[in-house]
């Protein structure tokens, strides 16, 4: 479950639904960074990938995903394309049909969010990050260009640089597309944004 955050609200068991953390408008749920327990770290996973910082660049390739949640609730999910296509899937209510919001990001914002990214070296970051507890909240990051993948997923451990992403992202980015998020419409559950790998397959539910 979520920790240390504002109002959590339970949402469908499944991989890449998400978890609502704050209402700032009747019809729509806006996670806003509260500050999640980042406990000590335990272990870490080297890193696998060939990715190079300067590499990280807006093109068409570009995708850059980002889920927080657990394996018990799910995951806020944001996508963003090098192009600025953008999606936020969520549900407002646990066992709720999942919804989703597509929004077109200015490329200002693209090209600052690449920016972060190569700020906080993210390329040459662990793959992985494990304290050594049991449920709390889970963070992955994902950044394809090209056929180049790297991956972060993050369990209950977060370093300073990824706090520092993630309030960007929900404290400057989502926060800019209330209105596409309070036109969110219902989707399939077969249509969530897969955020699962094989480090995770124990962690995610709904498989």
């Amino acid at each position: 479950m979520l920790a240390n955050f504002a109002n959590p609200t339970c949402l469908l068991m499944g991989v890449g639904v998400i978890v609502s953390v704050s209402i700032l408008a009747a019809s729509a749920y806006l996670p806003l960074w509260r500050g999640a327990s980042s406990f000590p770290l335990g272990t870490t996973t080297p890193n696998s990938s060939t990715l190079a910082n300067e590499a990280i660049v807006p093109g068409e390739s570009l995708v850059f995903r980002y889920g927080i949640g657990s394996g018990l609730t799910g995951f806020d999910t944001l996508e963003v394309c090098g192009n600025g296509d953008a999606r936020f899937q969520f549900c407002e209510r646990c066992f709720e049909q999942p919804r989703e919001a597509k929004f077109q990001l200015p490329s200002e914002s693209v090209a600052d969010l690449c920016q972060r990214l190569r700020d906080m070296e993210f390329a040459d970051m662990p793959d992985a990050y494990h304290a050594n507890v049991h449920d709390g909240t889970q963070i992955i990051l994902t950044l394809q260009v090209n056929s180049q993948m790297k991956r972060v997923y993050l369990n209950n451990h977060f370093p300073a640089s990824v706090k520092s992403l993630i309030a960007y992202i929900d404290q400057q980015l989502l926060v800019t597309v209330q209105s596409e998020l309070n036109q969110s419409q219902p989707i399939d559950r077969a249509d969530i944004i897969d955020l699962s790998a094989a480090d995770t397959e124990v962690e995610l539910v709904g498989r």
